[in-house]
Order: C-alpha cells, then sequence, then structure tokens
C-alpha cells in the first residue's frame, strides 16, 4: 500500500488497513477529505497503545 497511511503498523486491525487504503484514493472530485483520512491513525494509534 503506498500514500499517507503506508506507515500503518504490521498489527493494525483489518477494518483500519482496509479503511486507509480507501481512503488513499481520490473522491469524485479528485480531492481528499482530509478529517476522514486522519480517523484511520488515531483508530491505529489507539490500537498500538493497548
Amino acid at each position: 500500500m503506498t500514500g499517507p497511511f503506508a506507515s500503518l503498523p504490521a498489527r493494525a486491525h483489518p477494518l483500519v488497513t482496509a479503511h486507509s487504503a480507501l481512503l488513499n484514493g481520490l473522491d469524485d472530485d479528485g480531492e481528499f477529505d482530509f478529517g476522514l483520512r486522519c480517523l484511520p491513525d488515531g483508530i491505529a494509534a489507539t490500537l498500538e497503545s493497548r
């Protein structure tokens, strides 16, 4: 996987990994939604801290 979420830990929850892969794509306007793109990072950080 390439893009901003390429650094997700290998043990990240599969849902986080799938969501980050989805959000790496552009929307219909060819833009990213920054707020939604931050969500997987927060979830991954929470899972890592456990």
